[in-house]
């Protein structure tokens, strides 16, 4: 499984695996049925995704990483410039042996829903 996110506007490779969290793009992920407490998607629960597994195309602006079942995955982090999801991507995907799901972007808050304990869009891969 896999997933697409398109940038609205393509940046620097540099800034994709920048691994500080103050830069623009944090990617976590934590076993989505491990932690039942109210803050079980706090960053502090997650693991930063490896960069090897962070795949970039600057020229399209598209982003993938590889999906694992049962998994939260912490999109972004929510950041001064971009305080919504729908401002920073123009397409998500998700690709499967089965089937593609293209989320557009009147469905993107839906579909990765703001969550205060992690301060970012979440997806959760079940």
């Amino acid at each position: 499984m896999q997933l697409t996110l398109k940038l609205k506007t393509p940046v620097k490779k540099e800034s994709i695996y920048a691994r500080n969290e103050e830069k623009d793009f944090t990617y976590f992920s934590v076993p989505a049925n491990q932690y039942f407490s109210p803050d079980r998607f706090s960053i502090s629960k997650g693991t930063q995704i490896p960069l090897n597994e962070i795949f970039y195309d600057q020229k399209t602006g598209e982003i993938r990483l590889s999906m694992r079942p049962n998994t939260a995955y912490f999109i972004e982090r929510v950041i001064q410039n971009y305080n919504s999801i729908v401002d920073r991507y123009t397409k998500i995907e998700i690709i499967s042996n089965e089937n593609n799901f293209t989320v557009i972007p009147d469905t993107f808050e839906k579909s990765f829903p703001y969550n205060e304990n992690c301060d970012c869009f979440l997806l959760i891969y079940k």
